[in-house]
């Protein structure tokens, strides 16, 4: 995958972007057929102490792209928040594309009532048809009965 780094007021030390790579080598774990991830590292020296350092990441997968953003005190506390939100998109986008190719079998599995075998016993439609004929049978019997 494909890194692109951009800062604004950060002096990018070697560190930050130790940091930053192993954090994208995670999410490249989780989702392998991501592009590219733009990282954008801030500091506003103006915001309040606990919001100074701001960073946003645009991962590129096909599809919709994902983002978060984070300001907080601390740039790796801020750059870990961004990965633990995308890391979150990323599950929340495969179990959905899972509950997509899964939904024929979860529809029958919500028809069905509780404790019903799955598949029904051939045996309980072939009872109703002999007791149907059954009881056909017998008013056949009495109504021939009667009118002789």
């Amino acid at each position: 995958m494909k890194l692109i780094l951009s800062t604004h007021n950060v002096t990018l030390t070697k560190a930050i972007e130790d940091h930053i790579v192993s954090r994208i080598d995670k999410l490249d774990h989780f989702d392998r057929f991501a592009i590219d991830a733009r990282v954008t590292l801030e500091h506003d020296h103006r915001k309040a102490p606990e919001k100074q350092f701001n960073c946003s990441m645009r991962l590129a997968v096909p599809g919709p792209d994902l983002f978060a953003e984070d300001s907080e005190r601390d740039l790796y506390a801020a750059i870990d928040l961004v990965t633990k939100k995308i890391e979150q998109q990323i599950r929340k986008r495969q179990s959905k594309y899972k509950a997509r190719k899964h939904t024929l079998a979860a529809r029958t599995k919500r028809r069905r009532p509780a404790n019903t075998p799955w598949p029904p016993a051939p045996n309980a439609d072939a009872r109703r048809r002999e007791s149907r004929a059954d009881v056909c049978l017998a008013f056949a019997q009495r109504f021939n009965d009667s009118t002789i």
